[in-house]
Order: C-alpha cells, then sequence, then structure tokens
C-alpha cells in the first residue's frame, strides 16, 4: 500500500534538484525552483530522507517519516537550518528509529585535526563607489545610503546591497567590493545593483584560513537564473529559462528602477544555451546598449550578436565591428559576469588567427594582449566576475586595504570554518579617546592615477559617528553618551537580561599571544518563553576602533553567537529588533574577565 507524500523545497532556495531516498533507493525527485517548489509522490510507509542539492552548492539532508494510511506534508527546513544541524537534520517530531547508514551524507564544515590548527589570517572587506565613470583614478570609499547590512552567523559572512539611489545611471551605480585575505590575495569584484538587492555571501573555507565569495540577486526569481548562468547543465536550465525568461525577459520599461543586470543575465544565459532555441534579435541587443551602454557586458553581447548573425560576405566587416565593441568594452572597466569573459575571451581568440597578419587579425592579437593582463588572473564569485589584485606600487602589499579608497565593512580574523571581528588598532580602549585621523596622502589612487595632496584631502571621509548608523536604528543610538572613551556605557538599559533573552559574554583563552583575547559574545532565548529561531537577527554594537562596530547575527536556535578578538574593556549593546529588546553588559565588570580586558 502506498501513501500520498508532498515534500515543499526549503523556502530560501531558488533553484536545486531534491531527491527522495527510502530502504536506501531513490523513490523520486525533482527540479525545485520558485514556481515549482513542491512536488508528489506516492509512496510505502517507513522512514525517508530528502537530499537537498542547491545548485553551485553543498548538499544537505533531512530525514522525516511516513505513516501508514496518513498524507505526509513535509516542509523542508531552510538551508541555513540544515546548515547549522549537521550531518543530517532530523524531523523534531520523529520519534521512530533511523538507520542513517541508508541515506547519503554529506558534512557541511568541519575540518581535521590539523587542517583547524592551520594560522588564522587577517580579512578585510570594503565597498568603494566610482566617482569618475568611464575614466581612470575615482574609485573612493562608498558614501551613498543605504548603507549595505551585514551579517556574520558561523562560517558565513552575508553583505546585503541595495541601490544608492533608484534612478540607475553611471554616476551612482558602479560600486567594487573588495576582499583581502592577509598574506593570500586581494579580490575584486563590480557589484551588479540587482532590482530588489543583491546579496554577498563569503564562507569560511573548512580547511583552511580562506573565503569563497558568491554574488546573487536576493529576488528569487532573478537568484535562480543567475545561478543557472554558472553552475546549470542544459536541462536544468531549461526549465528555469522556460519559467523565468517568459517572466523576466520582456519586462516593460520601468524608467524608475529598471534592471540592466537581468537583461544581461538573460541574454548571456541564450548565448550560453542555444539549446534554449531562443535567439537574440537584433532589436533586443541594439535595446540593450541603449539602456545600458556604461555597462561594459552589453558590448561584449553586442559583439557576440554581430560574430553570430554576420553572413559570409559580411564576416571581415562583423569583425570589425565585434572588435571595437571589445575595446569599448575594456573602456569601461571590469565586466560584471565571468560568462562575458569568456565571451571576449573566445572571440578574440578567434579573431586573432596565428598564421594571419591581415589587418583586423594584427587588430585582435593587440586586443588581445591587452585583455590578457586581466583575463588570466580571472576567479569566479559564482556568476559574477572577479579578479585577483598583485602587489604594486598601488597595492603595496597583499591583504590589505587603503581606507582612502574603501569603506571598510568588515576587519577581523578568519579561520578554517569561521569568522570573527578583532579591533585591528593595537592600542587600548579606554586609554583614551578614540580618533579617526587619516594617514599619510599616497602619490598613486588604488588604480595607478597621480593625486595631489590638497585635491585628495577633501576626499578623505573621517568616521565621526560611535556606531555605523542604517535605515533602522534601536532607541539606545539617540541617547547621549555619557562616556566618550566607552560610547555605549549606560545607553541600553544597564540590564543584560530582560523578557527572556540573556546578553552574556565567555573569555577564551588565546594559545600564542598575550596581546589579545578571544571573546564569544552570546544572546540566549529562555527555552520555556521563547521558540527557537534561525533567522531571527540580533545586533552587537561595539567599541569604535572596530570594524564593523555593529555587527549583525541571527539565532541558531536558542542562541546567537558572535566572536571578537579584544585588547581592553569596553561595554556592548546588543538589540533584538524583532521583539524590541536592548541588552547592555561590560566586559571589564565581568568576574572572569583577564587582566588585559579588566585593566585596560
Amino acid at each position: 500500500m502506498t501513501n500520498k507524500l508532498y515534500v515543499k523545497a526549503p523556502t530560501d532556495m531558488s533553484i536545486g534538484r531534491i531527491r527522495i531516498i527510502g530502504q536506501g533507493n531513490q523513490v523520486g525527485e525533482w527540479l525545485a525552483t520558485p514556481t515549482k517548489a513542491t512536488s508528489q509522490f506516492d509512496v510505502p510507509a517507513g522512514p525517508y530522507a530528502a537530499s537537498i542539492e542547491p545548485l553551485g552548492q553543498l548538499a544537505r539532508n533531512f530525514a522525516f517519516i511516513v505513516r501508514e494510511g496518513e498524507t505526509t506534508e513535509v516542509q523542508i527546513p531552510t538551508l541555513r537550518q540544515l546548515a547549522a544541524g549537521g550531518e543530517v537534520f532530523l524531523n523534531s517530531n520523529w520519534n521512530a528509529n533511523l538507520n542513517l547508514d541508508n541515506f547519503p551524507t554529506t558534512v557541511i564544515g568541519g575540518a581535521d585535526e590539523s587542517e583547524t590548527n592551520r594560522p588564522s589570517r587577517w580579512l578585510s572587506i570594503a565597498i568603494s563607489q566610482d566617482t569618475l565613470p568611464g575614466r581612470i583614478g575615482g574609485w573612493r570609499p562608498y558614501s551613498s545610503s543605504p548603507q549595505p547590512v551585514l551579517t556574520i552567523s558561523g562560517d558565513l559572512v552575508e553583505i546585503a546591497v541595495e541601490r544608492p539611489h533608484p534612478a540607475l545611471h553611471r554616476e551612482h551605480s558602479r560600486l567594487r567590493l573588495e576582499c583581502a585575505v592577509s598574506g593570500l590575495r586581494n579580490e575584486r569584484l563590480m557589484l551588479p545593483l540587482f532590482r530588489g538587492g543583491t546579496k554577498v555571501v563569503i564562507r569560511s573555507n573548512p580547511t583552511s584560513s580562506d573565503v569563497i565569495v558568491i554574488v546573487f540577486p536576493v529576488d528569487m526569481r532573478s537568484r535562480a537564473l543567475v545561478q543557472a548562468l554558472y553552475a546549470g547543465s542544459v536541462a536544468e536550465t531549461q526549465q528555469v529559462a522556460l519559467e523565468q525568461l517568459e517572466y523576466l525577459g520582456n519586462p516593460q520599461l520601468d524608467l524608475d528602477e529598471p534592471d540592466p543586470w537581468m537583461e544581461i543575465a538573460n541574454a548571456l544565459v541564450l548565448l550560453r544555451f542555444p539549446e534554449l532555441e531562443r535567439n537574440l534579435s537584433e532589436e533586443e541587443v541594439g535595446l540593450l546598449v541603449a539602456r545600458s551602454d556604461w555597462i561594459p557586458d552589453a558590448h561584449a553581447i553586442w559583439a557576440r550578436h554581430q560574430i553570430d548573425t554576420a553572413s559570409e560576405a559580411d564576416e571581415q566587416a562583423a569583425g570589425v565591428r565585434a572588435l571595437n565593441a571589445i575595446a569599448k568594452c575594456r573602456q569601461l572597466g571590469m565586466p560584471y559576469f565571468a560568462y562575458t569573459a569568456q565571451i571576449v575571451s573566445d572571440i578574440l581568440n578567434a579573431l586573432s588567427k596565428p598564421f594571419e597578419e591581415s589587418p583586423l587579425s594584427v587588430a585582435a592579437k593587440a586586443e588581445l594582449n591587452k585583455w590578457q593582463l586581466r583575463i588570466p588572473a580571472q576567479k569566479n564569485a559564482g556568476a559574477i566576475f572577479s579578479w585577483l589584485v598583485t602587489g604594486s606600487k598601488t597595492q603595496p602589499s597583499i591583504g590589505r586595504i587603503d581606507e582612502r579608497f574603501s569603506k571598510i565593512l568588515f576587519r577581523g580574523r578568519l579561520d578554517p570554518g569561521r569568522f570573527w571581528v578583532q579591533n585591528a588598532t593595537g592600542k587600548t580602549p579606554k586609554s583614551g579617546k578614540f580618533t579617526s585621523s587619516p594617514e599619510e596622502v599616497p602619490l598613486y589612487s588604488d588604480d595607478g592615477v597621480l593625486i595631489p595632496t590638497s585635491d585628495h584631502a577633501g576626499d578623505v571621509i573621517l568616521k565621526t559617528e560611535p556606531v555605523t548608523r542604517l535605515r533602522q536604528d534601536p532607541e539606545a543610538l539617540s541617547l547621549q553618551i555619557m562616556e566618550q572613551n566607552d560610547p555605549h556605557k549606560g545607553r541600553w538599559g544597564g540590564v543584560a537580561s530582560k523578557d527572556g533573552y540573556l546578553l552574556s559574554a565567555e573569555f577564551v583563552s588565546t594559545t600564542g599571544t598575550r596581546s589579545w583575547v578571544t571573546v564569544v559574545l552570546s544572546v540566549e532565548a529562555d527555552p520555556d518563553l521563547i521558540s527557537s529561531s534561525y533567522d531571527e537577527p540580533v545586533e552587537f554594537f561595539l567599541h569604535p576602533t572596530f570594524h564593523p562596530d555593529r555587527v549583525r547575527t541571527v539565532f541558531r536556535g536558542y542562541k546567537a553567537r558572535l566572536e571578537l578578538g579584544c585588547y581592553g574593556g569596553f561595554t556592548v549593546g546588543a538589540w533584538l529588533p524583532g521583539p524590541g529588546i536592548e541588552l547592555e553588559l561590560d566586559l571589564s565588570e565581568l568576574k572572569d574577565a583577564p587582566h588585559i580586558i579588566k585593566n585596560f
């Protein structure tokens, strides 16, 4: 006898394959998308597991049971919950015995002892804005609003970025993100401003002190298409394309809030997968370039269209037009999408024939030489093109970011499988007033342009606020600062416990150094009063010597945690936006605080 089983995909998964496994055999599968999130199966009673395989990510597993004579509806937890639950996330209502040996398991995070003993590295994350689009020398710290929202959760740092201005044009829309890992590399990417927001996910490698960066739209429909662009097979992309291109491919022109990056992603999907049998027309490509002539990728798509549609008689002229478009693409800067770089490489290699000295071939070889300075340094961030920065007079050392050209979003330590914030000043927070004086002005900007000292001085943005201000702020930030050296003292209610929530700190001895101590901040919810959560946010407010000094994290069950590297004591504020609760804890007043926290 079989029973009805309805399985619903995780609500935060845009596209992925879900396999249903029982008694050691696969009983069914489907490709889950935003419009096909639920699937039905007829199965015998017994224990089952769902293997969830998000496109381009590690598989996760969820176990459940189907009972005899009952219709079973299973809502698979979110990917965040599954990642926090270990190898196999068990249904909490399941009291049957399950033989996990029958199910595939994938370890999420974790490393052997030899790997976790690797030395930690400094990690900095920053964002810049182009003040001279189309020219070099214009990168400056991001100063628009709204500010990016950064969330730290275990081995993940998530950065949500909304458009700084609804009317897109080059003066507001060219943003660049940079990740710097000390002693390893500086990685940069152009940040697309998708309609509905852009999310940057930076994951700590579980086996080394390194990171993996992925960029995608917040909107689930758009995200599915972008993920299919870099990780999908023809079959997977075909299903997504049938659903998404109809929805996204020909939207009515929105002059107030267009989405040129999704229009470009649509075009790139059609070029990458000709099996979809949906060719771009001359009119569509022309309209794309007309709307987005300041985005390099649009010109690369136009160049590819010239090559694809050229007749035999027009082949030479089409090659010249394509080459001119690629030169325009290069002059505008780095492309946004990784597949754009592949298109450029393919066209230039095809036009620069090795044993031919025609004018077109010679010009193509010259253009290829200019691009070869960029293409070998490519290191993709999902579907987004990223590149590595090498040390030079404009980049003194790998792993550092110059704050005169970039706004620091995060600065801290990176260990295998985890992030933690650390004040990098090396000075005692309470020993004197915190200052934010600029360093000596360099001779060159970060893209090699000589900058006069007098002109540059006005571009330095000083941090005068004791904490980063976002769109929504707790009431504590509106109160007067009572102690300049400890700006959160007395502003958060003076209590560490309220309405079932407790703010606490644990001090962990750090082997091999006496210059700082590891502090684990926690906000814990009372299980008798509050339900567990995997998305309820908590914001910690730290001393201004931290970058960032306002850190967002989320609950994992009944606890939200944040690791810090500290030298000197200070007062921590914690805010739970949902219930509107504010908590306060002075680290230097705790009984078990070490000497460098209690007395400095």
